[in-house]
């Protein structure tokens, strides 16, 4: 019996609430008679004047709570800036460079090559370094050297 009085009082509560819903959803659909008279009018349109607002600044001198004094301003010294100094590093000229030729042992694959660097002879074999002279590859008619990161071919000379 005690369900069916909860029953009595919360149908109604819900049809008064889905009730008040509906009837504003309906009435936000049709148009108002407020808005059919400005459309009636031509749509004179009359806009708000605009009030100048007060401006105002935030003052930051004020009292530091846990010390008691005010708060002293930091002065800012600026310092101009100072360029630093360019190492300007010198260029060493490429190496004067003759491609000799190749030896070979028989029935092996290591290659030694006969390279004559600023008028000295020297053996080379592949990924060697004389004077940061590198020789990185080879064959018969030619090789490609590094010096200081540049590469450069030469071909045998006759």
């Amino acid at each position: 019996m005690k369900n069916k009085k909860n029953i009595y009082i919360l149908l109604p509560a819900v049809l008064i609430i889905w009730g008040i819903l509906l009837y504003k959803i309906i009435g936000g659909l049709s148009p108002d008679a407020q808005t059919l008279q400005i459309a009636e009018q031509g749509g004179k349109f009359t806009p708000k004047i605009i009030k100048q607002t007060d401006t105002f600044s935030i003052q930051t001198n004020y009292r530091d709570p846990f010390l008691g004094a005010f708060e002293q301003k930091k002065k800012r010294t600026v310092r101009p800036h100072t360029k630093t100094p360019v190492i300007k590093k010198e260029k060493v000229p490429f190496p004067t460079i003759v491609y000799k030729g190749i030896v070979s042992p028989k029935g092996k694959n290591k290659n030694v090559f006969l390279i004559s660097v600023n008028g000295q002879q020297h053996l080379f074999k592949r990924n060697t370094t004389f004077n940061n002279v590198k020789l990185l590859q080879g064959n018969a008619q030619k090789i490609t050297v590094q010096f200081q990161h540049q590469k450069r071919t030469f071909l045998l000379a006759k």
